[in-house]
């Protein structure tokens, strides 16, 4: 028969490992990626990101209307060409916590950036 103290032992051995790998958290990203197709309009309408965390916004454009040609937001000084019929990666390099509008030059197509913060 077995030490109980030996066995009491292994058992919150055990126990201790099974717990640090079921309640860690998991690592924080690095970078985070969102995807808006411009066709017309941009879609979907809402982008919802984490703040603080370098974003790659994939815009691709599916069409070649002239007053789609560039993507702005406003707030963040940002204005990028998009050249029709291509995806082009609108980089944010920390992204503040907040609602920013995305807009072609036109203001024809619109879609809302939401930046939260990370729980």
């Amino acid at each position: 028969m077995q030490d109980p103290l030996t066995v009491l032992l292994g058992i919150v051995l055990a126990a201790l490992i099974l717990g640090w790998f079921y309640f860690r958290k998991p690592p924080a990203p690095t970078t985070q990626r969102a995807d808006l197709r411009l066709e017309g309009e941009f879609s979907p309408s809402q982008l919802k990101v984490l703040s603080g965390i370098p974003l790659h916004l994939h815009v691709h454009r599916l069409d070649s209307e002239p007053e789609e040609e560039w993507i702005l937001v406003p707030e963040l000084k940002i204005e990028e060409p998009l050249p029709p019929m291509m995806t082009t990666v609108v980089h944010f390099e920390s992204l503040p916590e907040g609602k920013f509008l995305l807009t072609c030059r036109q203001g024809k197509a619109q879609s809302l950036l939401i930046a939260e913060k990370q729980e």
